[in-house]
């Protein structure tokens, strides 16, 4: 009799392990998928709104904390991907933002200077002409439009480099680590047409992580 309580015990404590088994398992799906819910929002936000900076600021901090402390280590195949499809759907949208054509070296000035006997910065109200007043507000509103543009600008080159950085950095690692799925990758390159020295560089420090060559 005392055997019998002892097997059933067991059956009971097998069950139940197996049990939150899958509800770890279950919870760790919905987590992902809730956090991966939360950055097709954002992206989406990024072009129905003017402010789509700030949204870009969330995207790419939503990126690098994305599985961040190691959580989808147990579902490492469909984890690496989806972080690695969103970063470069993250990394499109800010190439798309940009303008390809800006001239980074646009003169931007701080202070405007009106025609005439005026000085440097003096409020339009202050001047007498009307034709002088007229194409100094002018000149005020190009100068304040192209400061505006080039810090625009700047930010997006500044914030595809970081996120760019961490790319190459969080892919090398979690496809450096089995089971391979180089091919994977590759394709992915492909898609996002990646540069070939990007490529180089991650192949590069996937193949020293796994041991297959010596970093210098």
């Amino acid at each position: 009799m005392k055997n019998i309580f002892q097997i059933y015990f067991l059956v009971i404590l097998f069950l139940l392990n197996f049990h939150l088994l899958i509800l770890g398992d279950v919870i760790t799906t919905n987590k992902m998928e809730e956090e991966k819910s939360k950055i097709v929002s954002l992206m989406k936000q990024v072009y129905d709104t003017t402010n789509d900076l700030e949204i870009i600021y969330q995207l790419k901090d939503e990126m690098e904390n994305f599985g961040d402390a190691g959580e989808y280590n147990d579902k490492l195949d469909e984890f690496r991907k989806l972080k690695t499809g969103l970063t470069l759907e993250v990394l499109k949208i800010i190439r798309e933002k940009k303008d390809l054509n800006f001239d980074f070296d646009i003169k931007l000035y701080r202070n405007i200077a009106p025609e005439g006997p005026y000085p440097s910065g003096i409020a339009p109200e202050a001047i007498k002409e009307e034709d002088i007043r007229k194409k100094y507000k002018a000149a005020i509103a190009e100068n304040k439009a192209n400061i505006k543009k080039y810090n625009y600008e700047r930010t997006l080159l500044e914030e595809e480099k970081d996120l760019t950085s961490y790319f190459r950095m969080f892919t090398a690692y979690i496809y450096a680590r089995p089971p391979y799925r180089d091919e994977e990758l590759k394709n992915y390159f492909q898609q996002y047409n990646i540069d070939e020295d990007l490529r180089r560089k991650i192949f590069k420090s996937i193949k020293e992580q796994r041991g297959e060559i010596h970093a210098p």
